[in-house]
């Protein structure tokens, strides 16, 4: 046991020292990597997975409609499909949310404290301020930035740990998809993670966790799963452009 621990820890303080961004990722579709990064909690191993896309290359959607389990929402179609962000007991949204140009969650979180996923026409960011008066093709806002400008943005522990998901841009304009595999994190001690990685992160926000948290991959040549445990209203859909 001693040794495993001793290797373990060998491995991850050369993952957070040395490994390069080019040997973390496996490119598992194209245009597509895939990164699994370890760590302990409670002496118990962890890992978040992490996806690694060239917005070019996919299309990217938010959408919305009567809450289903992630698995009904993917229906075997080729793609990427993943839980969104907050919402009520209701289904609908607690934040800022446009589908396809309609806006249905009009309420704004403090902007001060919040990010927006904003997609538009070959173009996908992540954005501390926006007009909500504008029109945009998809869009969503949910809380915290879990890093903003490169840093982490989380200042205090919670303590409150639960099951994640985050979407990150870099300094590059890669986009990034982070989630819990394994163990339970709070927010502070998953933005601690994620500044870990050997990526030059821009910014990450923060997207529903918990029982909500699932992702389905459904490509040709690579498929992956986690599955969300509750119907969920708001999904973040990615599909390779033709």
């Amino acid at each position: 046991m001693i040794f495993r621990l001793l290797f373990l820890f060998l491995t991850l303080f050369q993952g957070c020292t040395t490994t390069s961004e080019k040997s973390f990722f496996k490119e598992v579709d194209k245009n597509l990597f895939r990164g699994e990064y370890f760590y302990e909690t409670n002496e118990e191993e962890s890992s978040i997975l992490i996806f690694k896309l060239d917005p070019g290359s996919f299309n990217f959607e938010v959408l919305h409609r009567e809450a289903q389990l992630l698995a009904e929402w993917s229906s075997d179609a080729e793609g990427i499909f993943l839980n969104g962000g907050f919402f009520d007991p209701e289904g609908k949204p607690t934040g800022f949310l446009v589908s396809d140009g309609k806006k249905i969650g009009k309420n704004i979180y403090d902007k001060d404290k919040s990010g927006t996923l904003i997609i538009e026409e070959n173009k996908i960011k992540i954005a501390e301020e926006f007009n909500e008066n504008e029109s945009f093709l998809h869009a969503l806002q949910n809380f915290p930035l879990l890093i903003k400008n490169g840093k982490n943005n989380i200042k205090k522990d919670s303590g409150k740990v639960a099951r994640r998901t985050a979407v990150g841009t870099d300094q590059d304009g890669f986009f990034y998809i982070i989630i819990s595999n394994q163990g339970d994190l709070s927010l502070f001690a998953f933005a601690e993670v994620i500044t870990k990685l050997p990526i030059d992160f821009n910014m990450v926000l923060n997207l529903d966790g918990g029982s909500s948290t699932g992702i389905y991959v459904n490509l040709k040549k690579f498929k992956d799963r986690i599955f969300s445990f509750v119907p969920i209203p708001n999904i973040l859909k990615i599909t390779p452009k033709k």
